[in-house]
């Protein structure tokens, strides 16, 4: 052992590096291609290891004299959030090799204490007591671009990049301490109108973004989100206290929709899915101060189906754009709207062809306000007979002038009706059961046309 052990020490700093942050900034972008539909190639995301987190710390040892000191010394290095006094954070204690008083170590402490705030390092040579004072740790000049508050400003495509190999880790974390006022964890901006304030994407088959509140819910507002995988949510959201929204939207502007939902999947693709299971909560709540609460439009030629439910729908008022209720039935020819049809053989409708025909079934629709016994795959072979309400009929004036509220019945006209007559027994006049089809809203004089009529069979 030196002989000059034994002696006081005084320690010079000639260098304390700090390397506990290092930020990799590329000219290149993270795999996020034009048209959003991303995959990440393994060199644009490969990062050859860990970032060390050690500081390196480089002084010269002397003794009370100002000698300089040789040998292998046992240094307990501390790391403080004060000058003076305080709680120790964190402790690193090892043996430093001294040639002519100049040593240079390295100083491992946990990384998370290094959270942007003022640090100082004490440090005790053989011995519990530390030296005085304590040094201000310093950063590295380009650290200074990690600081709280600091702003990350340049042309390269990527600002600021985080990125982590640890299972179950986390690319950026952002969480606020303040128990009060409005803050965020993270926020985005952008001021491209073609921009986003933040984009999400996981090409792993992940969630793209998965928002979670605290204990009453919390706001998650997404302005888009997408996905490309199969199997995966746009947005994902799930909340499971009293009073709490899973999604809350707010607009204000014209022609906004408060949640508009687009998929282009083939199978079992929803637009939006929501799952309740708390009393009194609905899988979907809408208000509508000046539009309608839901409008939904599928695009399809065949307009199956705005709304599906297997369930019962209920509903204070029904109001649809025509005014009669109309049933499938199959046909044996092929009936245009206002036909008259009558059950033929095999149970099948055709036109009518006889005047007050016991068998009249109905009318055929021309655009029904509801339809019965409509089939999902399609009612090949089948109609919708208007059995109920107003419907454009063709009748026959021919065998009498047609006035309003006349009754109508089957003519010798195929598919047309006509003004019933009633047969006279004495003084009383009686119509012939099961031939009446309907009563006439408007009048024909002559001839043959298309008059509204109210459904009426007897």
């Amino acid at each position: 052992m030196d002989k000059t052990r034994n002696k006081g020490f005084v320690l010079i700093v000639l260098l304390a590096a700090v390397a506990v942050i290092a930020i990799a900034v590329s000219g290149a972008a993270p795999g996020v291609s034009e048209d959003k539909n991303v995959e990440s190639s393994a060199d644009e995301i490969a990062m050859t290891s860990d970032v060390p987190s050690s500081i390196n710390y480089q002084g010269r040892l002397t003794n009370s004299a100002g000698e300089p000191l040789s040998g292998t010394y046992n240094m307990t290095f501390r790391l403080y959030k004060v000058a003076s006094g305080g709680t120790v954070l964190d402790t690193d204690m090892h043996s430093v090799e001294v040639t002519d008083g100049l040593f240079n170590t390295a100083i491992d402490f946990d990384r998370d204490k290094f959270d942007g705030k003022d640090l100082w390092l004490g440090i005790a040579i053989e011995t519990v007591t530390e030296m005085t004072p304590r040094q201000e740790l310093i950063a590295v000049p380009y650290a200074l671009s990690l600081r709280p508050g600091a702003n990350i400003i340049g042309s390269a495509p990527v600002a600021l990049r985080a990125e982590s190999s640890h299972i179950g880790g986390k690319g950026i974390c952002g969480y606020v301490t303040s128990e009060s006022g409005t803050t965020y964890g993270v926020v985005g901006s952008s001021k491209s109108p073609d921009g986003y304030g933040g984009y999400f994407y996981n090409n792993g088959g992940g969630t793209g973004v998965y928002g979670h509140g605290g204990k009453y819910g919390g706001d998650f507002t997404v302005k888009q989100a997408g996905t490309f995988g199969n199997r995966n949510a746009g947005v994902n959201v799930t909340t499971i206290y009293d009073y709490s929204e899973g999604v809350r939207t707010y607009t204000a502007g014209s022609h906004s929709a408060g949640v508009f939902a687009y998929t282009t999947g083939d199978e079992h693709s929803y637009g939006v899915y929501a799952s309740t299971k708390g009393e009194n909560s609905h899988g979907v709540y809408v208000e509508s101060a000046k539009s309608d609460a839901i409008y939904a439009d599928t695009g399809r030629s065949d307009h199956k189906y705005g709304v599906y439910t297997p369930d019962y729908m209920y509903a204070a008022k029904y109001d649809t754009g025509s005014s009669d209720v109309a049933e499938y039935f199959a046909v044996a020819e092929d009936v245009e709207p206002g036909t008259v049809t009558v059950i033929g053989v095999d149970s099948k409708l055709q036109s009518s062809c006889k005047a007050y025909d016991t068998t009249v079934a109905g009318i055929v629709s021309t655009a029904p306000g509801v339809s019965l016994g409509t089939n999902e795959s399609g009612n090949e072979g089948e109609k919708l007979i208007a059995v109920a309400g107003r419907v454009p009929c063709k009748v026959d004036a021919t065998y009498a002038p047609i006035m309003p509220g006349d009754l109508l019945t089957t003519s010798d006209t195929p598919g047309h009706a006509m003004k019933a007559q009633p047969v006279v027994i004495g003084e009383i006049e009686i119509y012939r059961p099961g031939t009446t089809l309907g009563k006439a809203l408007e009048p024909l004089d002559s001839g043959t046309g298309v008059i509204e009529v109210l459904v009426t069979l007897q």
